[in-house]
């Protein structure tokens, strides 16, 4: 019997036509005809401050079409979404920033991130930064240049560039062809082969169809070299065959003696994929893929963006990591808790230390000592 709850029903190939995006609540009920016009009524409303979008091919081949598929609120406005707090990811001052572009973001002396675009094919509901990504913005190739020219000379101890968004691959082709000369460049001066270039992205879920038909991303990729890509990736019913066919081919990425690592990261929803059984269909799925995509991080939910019904507590997150550690090795991802000043790692079987008032203490991946709150306004560092 299948751990995926709400089963889908069987769907008509996609094709290589499901190209359009919704862009209204209510084109939904296409896909979803049993969908209450509350529930309609209500995205609708929401809509109006938080943009609604959703690539046709998600809502015809990953739904299941009931009215009460839990994938339903990762992709459809809902009045939660009214009550998150500030944004405070992108915000925290960092002494390791190399460049004071605007699409830079570094939390770690090691490793920086480029925010190639705030676009996404799809939006998620959870995002953590959708204020911010109301906005379209595109780095453009002299951006690009501009940023490359104070990492080369603020950037010594950087060893991994990620490119996230948005959605790196939704970003101009010409502007990541620019990045990857530019970290080639780096390289080669170097001669030890940093930094590595790591590609954050959805959009093999949102939308692989229009993956495939572009030519142009192939040929940034290889440009950029990978050396591994993260693909965010939540349910089992996410890995459709044309998700299966945009990973084989960014396998492929890159120089033929340095094949990218695929690597998956989720972040886990009370009702949604809380469950080591769902999770575990959902490794099975991407293990079995060509070549195998191996789960790497657990993300317990954002302290903003996730919404309130969908909120976890440390340990139940903690629960089901540790229950998936009772499975083979990589079927175990690193469990990451997010917090403004970077990400604290929670192992399967550790002692959760809590502080008087009721709070947390974790510790950063660079031992920074947090006090870890479920009230954004009342994190702050310890040390």
């Amino acid at each position: 019997m299948s751990s995926n709850p709400g089963a889908p029903q069987p769907r008509p190939s996609a094709g290589m036509s499901l190209q359009r995006v919704l862009v209204q609540p209510r084109q939904i009920k296409e896909s979803v005809p049993g969908i209450t016009e509350d529930r309609l009524k209500q995205a609708d409303e929401v809509a109006g401050t938080f943009s609604f979008r959703l690539p046709e091919f998600y809502a015809q081949q990953v739904l299941n079409g009931s009215d009460d598929d839990p994938l339903l609120d990762i992709v459809l406005p809902s009045a939660g979404e009214l009550l998150d707090g500030e944004e405070q990811w992108d915000a925290t001052p960092s002494p390791y920033r190399a460049s004071q572009s605007p699409f830079w973001v570094q939390k770690y002396e090691y490793q920086g991130l480029i925010r190639t675009t705030t676009f996404c094919s799809g939006l998620c509901r959870f995002c953590y930064l959708k204020r911010k990504n109301e906005v379209v913005t595109m780095m453009r190739p002299e951006d690009a240049s501009v940023l490359f020219d104070d990492i080369e000379t603020n950037g010594g101890s950087l060893r991994e560039v990620i490119l996230s968004g948005g959605d790196p691959l939704c970003a101009s082709a010409a502007t990541l062809q620019i990045i990857g000369a530019r970290l080639q460049r780096m390289r080669a001066q170097r001669g030890d082969g940093t930094p590595y270039t790591v590609i954050h992205t959805r959009e093999p879920v949102w939308n692989p169809v229009r993956l495939l038909q572009r030519r142009d991303i192939w040929q940034g990729l290889d440009v950029l070299q990978p050396k591994a890509v993260m693909i965010n990736v939540l349910h089992p019913r996410e890995v459709t065959p044309e998700f299966l066919e945009v990973c084989a081919r960014l396998g492929e990425a890159g120089a033929p003696a340095s094949r990218p690592a695929l690597l998956c990261q989720h972040p886990v929803f009370r009702g949604v994929n809380d469950s080591a059984a769902v999770l575990t269909e959902l490794y099975e799925r991407l293990l079995a893929a060509s070549p195998p995509i191996l789960p790497y991080y657990f993300v317990h939910p954002f302290y903003n963006g996730t919404l309130p019904q969908h909120q976890l507590s440390l340990e139940a997150s903690q629960s089901i990591l540790r229950e998936l550690g009772r499975g083979p090795g990589w079927f175990a991802p690193r469990m990451v808790v997010p917090t403004p000043w970077g990400k604290c790692v929670v192992g399967p079987h550790q002692d959760l230390k809590r502080l008087d008032d009721g709070a947390y203490e974790l510790v950063t991946k660079d031992g920074k000592r947090v006090r870890y709150d479920s009230i954004p306004s009342r994190m702050r560092l310890l040390d």
